[in-house]
């Protein structure tokens, strides 16, 4: 059985744990995803939100720390941070897009906030990145493509998934495994939390993912075995928190691990551990079987 999330969170020396974070930059004003207009320029966040919050079009929705527009003209989803938001003041649009390769989504984002700020700002564009990921993924099940829940997964703990909840964060995973096992690390790095932020620079996290591939190759293919959903644990720190196990083939070798999400008020998720273990082609079946065993391999 594969070691709960309460006693994952409270090891002090794991065997390779990655924290992530994001490096803050120097900057008061963001603007990604698109060649700025002069108007966007020159915006603030009261600008971009006098320019939504009256139009007939658009409707407004009041969430944990966020103000949700949507506009049905536009087909655009406005994000606006309340002051309990960790990126306050910031700004996030996300827009429908009409390409040759056809329908597709773009994000485009405005901070405002302090330089202390920024990396959350990074955070929360990349969680509405993955958002998007996780619509491609939906619409690709119902287009014949692959489920996003794997046949045969297990889902337990002490709390009850909502909603989609289970199928929420592991298009979560296989979008921060896509990113990570594509060299794309700073992106994957942004959807770290402020704890694990604080751990490893991001030089340190690419040298050890890279370290990884240089020992049992790049990664083939990916499993996620084991949901555990777990909520306030005595033994864990508080809020709702997701550990996804998984198994991986490389071009020499295995690896397995899990990585562990917390749940924001709001419904985001954020990385707030990572373990991965090597298990390399060299070793034999006796060896192999008694290494996973040792590491918790799920089964």
């Amino acid at each position: 059985m594969p070691m709960r999330l309460a006693a994952r969170l409270l090891e002090e020396t794991p065997r390779r744990a990655v924290a992530l974070a994001v490096a803050g930059a120097a900057f008061a004003v963001l603007l990604i995803g698109a060649t700025p207009t002069g108007a966007e320029e020159r915006a603030t966040y009261q600008s971009l939100f006098d320019q939504v919050a009256h139009a007939q079009d658009c409707k407004q929705q009041d969430d944990a720390d966020l103000l949700i527009v949507t506009c049905d003209k536009t087909q655009d989803v406005w994000y606006f941070t309340k002051p309990d938001h960790p990126a306050h003041p910031g700004v996030i649009r996300r827009s429908i897009v009409q390409t040759a390769q056809g329908v597709s989504v773009a994000e485009r984002g405005w901070s405002f906030a302090s330089d202390a700020a920024q990396p959350a700002f990074k955070t929360f564009l990349a969680q509405i990145g993955a958002l998007d990921a996780q619509v491609r993924d939906i619409l690709a099940a119902q287009h014949g493509g692959p489920p996003i829940l794997p046949p045969g997964i297990r889902i337990y703990g002490n709390w009850q998934p909502q909603g989609t909840d289970s199928e929420a964060v592991v298009s979560l995973t296989n979008h921060y495994f896509r990113l990570e096992d594509g060299g794309r690390y700073e992106q994957a790095y942004a959807l770290l939390g402020p704890a694990l932020a604080s751990m490893l620079p991001l030089t340190e996290y690419a040298a050890l993912a890279d370290r990884a591939i240089a020992a049992v190759g790049r990664v083939k293919s990916r499993t996620i075995k084991t949901i555990d959903w777990e909520k306030d644990s005595p033994l864990g720190p508080p809020g709702i928190h997701a550990a996804l196990d998984y198994e991986a083939e490389t071009e020499r070798g295995q690896l397995c691990g899990y990585v562990a999400w917390r749940r924001s008020p709001d419904g985001f998720f954020v990385l707030v551990r990572e373990e991965t273990n090597l298990i390399p082609a060299t070793l034999g079946d006796a060896e192999k079987t008694a290494l996973k065993a040792k590491l918790h391999c799920p089964a």
